[in-house]
């Protein structure tokens, strides 16, 4: 398996930290997800969240895009291969092992309390949360389920820059809903702008909150800060435990640069 990077945030006093689980997209790995979730992070406050990163368990042939690799080094990784074998959609070539991996993940590093998910991480997300709602539809469609060991592994989800699974494979789960409250984050110059807006819509029909933040940048975490503390919020509101203590002066974080994960297209997801 792909070694796991945890990012925390720091000792900080009072309550414990909350945890996030943060999947990270197409052909990228956990560093680049920690440098994506700087913000995110640093509203927060200092040691009020740590953020477990986790690699997904293929290595891809390269980076998404080749000026990542100024960002952060190799080995690159991806959630599955999307094999196009018929005009119905791609056949997600190692989803099994890449969904098992983050239930055994739950069971060792679990609970958390928000999963995050950007790109094709929030496609994984979106799945998982599906397995969890209805895991008995998951084992008909031969996907893995989390054992009892690993009970509630998170209590909300936030998505950026996400689309729903395109595996036919995948279509009779589908027809249910995750049963979670969500967070949705896109931008308005990412091509996958649309299918963002219409993962939120089929999220909304679980009966659960959803929130939408949708901001002018392109395929990436946005820089506008206020969206984060609404972030910040919602983990917050559906937090199981106490508030957390959130300082009030967080220290500045650095700024992540302009684009972090070029959109290669839906294909690839």
């Amino acid at each position: 398996h792909a070694p796991l990077m945890a990012a925390a945030a720091g000792s900080g006093t009072g309550s414990p930290p909350l945890r996030a689980l943060c999947l990270h997209g197409w052909r990228t790995n956990a560093d680049l997800m920690r440098i994506q979730t700087a913000r995110l992070r640093s509203v927060f406050g200092q040691g009020n969240i740590d953020l477990v990163c986790a690699n997904a368990p293929h290595l891809s042939p390269g980076p998404a895009d080749a000026s990542l690799e100024s960002l952060v080094s190799g080995p690159y990784y991806e959630w599955w291969d999307a094999v196009d074998k018929s005009h119905e959609g791609p056949t997600y070539s190692g989803i099994d092992t890449s969904l098992q991996s983050i239930w055994d993940l739950c069971e060792t590093e679990g609970p958390f309390d928000v999963l995050v998910g950007f790109s094709q991480g929030g496609i994984v997300a979106t799945i998982l949360s599906l397995i969890l709602a209805n895991p008995e539809a998951a084992r008909q469609a031969s996907l893995p389920t989390p054992s009892e060991a690993a009970g509630r592994p998170w209590s909300s989800v936030v998505l950026v820059g996400s689309m729903l699974p395109r595996d036919p494979a995948l279509s009779a789960l589908l027809q249910h809903r995750p049963a979670l409250p969500s967070f949705h984050l896109y931008g308005e110059a990412d091509m996958m702008f649309e299918q963002s807006k219409t993962l939120a819509a089929w999220w909304s029909e679980s009966g659960h909150a959803v929130h939408r933040a949708q901001h002018p940048e392109g395929h990436r975490f946005p820089s506008d800060r206020a969206i984060y503390q609404r972030v910040s919020d919602f983990v917050h509101e559906h937090c199981p435990c106490e508030p957390h203590h959130q300082s009030a002066e967080a220290p500045a974080s650095p700024s992540p640069p302009s684009q972090l994960s070029p959109s290669s297209g839906t294909s690839s997801l």
